[in-house]
């Protein structure tokens, strides 16, 4: 952070993997009483030793051997078999991808060959379409009661498997799945009873193995259900229309389900994610609208390849990556405004393509992000909306999903540690923050953010040591205000010792 003096920068890492040390910075605690109502003594992550006499190449070509490479042959692995397009409008190549990483993580032309060719030789993954089948609105009611008691068949087909599907039809339609594909390949949606707005959200894995010659398809239908001549009788006696519809019946063949529409999506058109409202297509022109369907798509990585990066949890390569590429884009950043997030297009691609591939939702983003943005806070100017952005997203998501233990410790952790950083940080705020009109406002933002900190769910939660920021400030201001004038103090005793003769005549 600009204006921090040199003794608070010393020793920081920029930016480090969640299984490096990221916890609580190593600053001097203000007392003992303080340190409890903080919560210190929470258990902290196990530390690497590191030799302090290492030399700093030596520590380069260790941290690239064991950190960085692992990080790029997962990288190369997600370009080779990435799937569905960016959310970004700009698209970039495999070669302008590679080149990037490169760049980005200082390998030598040998080194990227050499990697290039391990993930070469490594299995590939299964592709998946993760399919959420979410709700439905106002379908078409096939029942004598006027509803539908409607479910969903999903399934994905290669080109061949189409054309032989139709082929096998004595008429041509548009629904390509009943009846005609094997029931191995098809899988299922509940039965909802009497509704023309069912409501779902069940999730499904369909596995392929091409993506341009592969289609997703849904059909809906509405369940053929037995009813009882007393009730139907009852139904015509409320509805005149009921009486056109118990014909049709009739004609039908006893236990035909109805038809109510299908989607049928190319896998090749479709982005990483989609979360869209999609029209319910007819067989014939007959019922032209016949809403809408509720998906989430994505596109997904089964049975990865774990010797990458040495069996490390997707989350874990995740955030080195993450650090990795800010720290490249910081580093060639000419000016000195605050940093405000901002990451080129190909970084961002590659993020949204590992995070997909690997399923990691965006709470498990989001607070890999507040982990490396509010350390970078600790030795570069960041912008504050940078770290408000990323508080307010993990207290959404805390009501939304739960963590993992393990991640909820490193949150824990994380606010814990930054908090005692920025009291740190007041505590020193003469040096620090000098009465100056660029430095105030800092020391007001930093304020502002410990606030939002101890505010939040997740701190309260994974923080249960009974602490007042205002008691914190307090004490940190007492603590620093001590030692700034035992050092004031100090500098103005004399140098040497006075000593005094006694002069006799």
């Amino acid at each position: 952070m600009a204006g921090q003096s040199e003794h608070t920068r010393k020793g920081e890492n920029l930016l480090q993997t969640p299984e490096q040390e990221h916890g609580t910075p190593s600053h001097r605690q203000f007392s003992p009483v303080h340190s409890r109502k903080l919560g210190v003594t929470r258990r902290q992550r196990d530390r690497r030793d590191l030799k302090e006499d290492e030399n700093p190449e030596a520590k380069a070509r260790r941290h690239k051997e064991m950190e960085l490479k692992p990080l790029y042959k997962e990288l190369l692995y997600t370009i080779s078999h990435k799937m569905g397009k960016p959310g970004s409008a700009e698209v970039f190549t495999d070669s302008q991808l590679h080149q990037y990483i490169q760049e980005a993580f200082t390998m030598t032309d040998a080194e990227h060959g050499s990697l290039m060719e391990i993930v070469h030789n490594t299995e590939p993954p299964v592709y998946c379409l993760m399919v959420t089948v979410k709700e439905a609105k106002e379908i078409i009611g096939k029942d004598i009661s006027g509803f539908s008691d409607p479910y969903c068949l999903l399934m994905v087909l290669e080109e061949e498997e189409e054309k032989k599907s139709s082929r096998s039809k004595a008429k041509p339609s548009k629904y390509v799945v009943k009846g005609t594909v094997s029931h191995e390949k098809i899988y299922q949606t509940d039965i909802k009873k009497q509704t023309l707005n069912p409501i779902w959200n069940q999730t499904f894995i369909l596995e392929f193995e091409n993506l341009t010659r592969t289609s997703f398809h849904l059909e809906m239908w509405d369940k053929d259900e037995e009813v009882s001549l007393t009730q139907k009788l009852e139904d015509i006696k409320t509805n005149l229309t009921s009486l056109r519809r118990m014909i049709k019946e009739a004609k039908k063949e006893k236990g035909t389900d109805d038809f109510l529409g299908n989607i049928v999506l190319k896998l090749q058109d479709l982005h990483c994610t989609e979360d869209h409202w999609y029209n319910l297509e007819p067989r014939t022109e007959t019922y032209p609208n016949r809403g809408q369907c509720h998906l989430f798509l994505k596109f997904i990585h089964k049975a990865r390849d774990g010797t990458l990066s040495a069996g490390r949890s997707a989350y874990t390569n995740y955030c080195g990556i993450l650090q990795q590429f800010v720290q490249a884009y910081i580093s060639k950043q000419q000016s000195s405004a605050p940093w405000k997030g901002a990451l080129c297009g190909e970084a961002q691609t590659l993020l949204e393509l590992y995070a997909t591939q690997n399923d990691l939702s965006p709470f498990l983003q989001d607070l890999a992000k507040w982990v490396a943005y509010s350390k970078l806070y600790q030795t570069l100017e960041v912008d504050s909306s940078v770290l408000f952005q990323q508080l307010t997203s993990i207290e959404y998501h805390w009501h939304q999903q739960e963590l993992p233990y393990q991640q909820k410790q490193e949150l824990g952790d994380s606010l814990h540690g930054f908090l005692q950083y920025g009291l740190c940080l007041v505590s020193k705020y003469r040096d620090i923050f000098p009465p100056t009109p660029s430095a105030t406002p800092k020391l007001h933002t930093l304020l502002r953010i410990l606030v939002q900190i101890c505010k939040t769910q997740a701190f309260q939660k994974l923080n249960p040591a009974h602490f007042e920021l205002h008691e914190g400030v307090f004490d940190a201001i007492q603590t620093g205000t001590e030692e700034w004038f035992t050092i004031k103090k100090g500098l103005h005793q004399p140098m040497t010792k006075v000593t005094s003769y006694n002069f006799t005549k």
